[in-house]
């Protein structure tokens, strides 16, 4: 039988959803800052951002699961999917 860990709680939750944001950012502003130098052009940032974001969003998210402390089982996944919609909806 599996033993599983206790609830991370709002910190890790707060900790969670701000790792998030940051990762999200940093990567949209080394495009914008790519895109502004030059070296890539807008066309190619563009598509560029469309591969990237959804790569660092899941990467920065897994690491950010696994430092936390969350279960890695998919109930308690979508447990945690449920109340971040519920403080955003608040």
């Amino acid at each position: 039988m599996r033993t599983s860990n206790p609830a991370p709680g709002p910190d890790a939750d707060t900790a969670f959803t701000f790792g998030l944001a940051t990762a999200v950012v940093l990567a949209v502003l080394a495009i914008a800052l790519a895109v502004r130098s030059g070296s890539v052009t807008l066309l190619s940032g563009a598509v560029l951002a469309m591969v990237v974001l959804p790569a660092v969003f899941v990467l920065a998210s897994c690491v950010l699961a696994v430092w936390l402390g969350y279960d890695p089982d998919v109930v308690d996944a979508y447990k945690l999917t449920q109340s971040l919609r519920e403080q955003t909806e608040e």
